[in-house]
């Protein structure tokens, strides 16, 4: 119980430090940055050691930190009057450029389905081939795939180049799941 109250403590002194930094612009900035990071780690250890097993720990003690971290936000909070809207000239005939549909079109089709079937290839890659026992391998492959098709789908927003992009991504699916498939 004691480590508990330790790990709140610690915690609390990381936010406090990590709350300084991120309000005051000075010297002792990068200080405050690593000493509330630091402090945030030892509270972590601190719900480790205490008389809980370490996956509720660990569970515990970022779920601390976060509700800490809100509540000094919170605190901080201070409404403010919201200023007056600019009024901007229309520009002379702002016609959309030739061609712009097809590549409007193309991107949908490469952040949507393409980038899926990625996704859903590197779960599959994970769930069938990963050497770690069936449930983790359930539970990374689940956690996985969004972050896969997160990736892919900025990967074709912000690209310029949809050649390239749907090269890439086809070549990526294809080998992964391909290699998720193979006997």
């Amino acid at each position: 119980m004691l480590a508990g109250v330790g790990g709140v403590g610690a915690l609390g002194l990381g936010v406090a430090g990590l709350r300084r930094a991120w309000s005051h612009a000075d010297r002792a900035r990068p200080w405050f940055i690593s000493a509330g990071w630091l402090l945030a780690a030892l509270g972590l250890a601190a719900w480790c050691a205490g008389p809980w097993r370490a996956d509720k720990a660990i569970a515990l003690g970022v779920l601390g930190f976060s509700c800490l971290g809100g509540a000094a936000a919170a605190a901080g909070f201070e409404r403010r009057t919201r200023k007056a809207a600019r009024v901007r000239a229309e520009p002379a005939e702002a016609e959309r450029p030739a061609g712009r549909l097809w590549r409007t079109t193309a991107r949908t089709l490469l952040a949507g389905p393409l980038s899926g079937g990625l996704a859903v290839g590197v779960c599959l890659l994970i769930v069938l081939r990963a050497p770690i026992p069936p449930i983790d391998r359930l539970v990374l492959g689940g956690l996985a795939a969004p972050a896969a098709w997160a990736a892919a789908g900025v990967w074709s927003l912000t690209g310029r180049r949809l050649g390239r992009i749907a090269l890439g991504l086809g070549a990526a699916s294809t080998l992964v799941v391909g290699l998720a498939l193979l006997p």
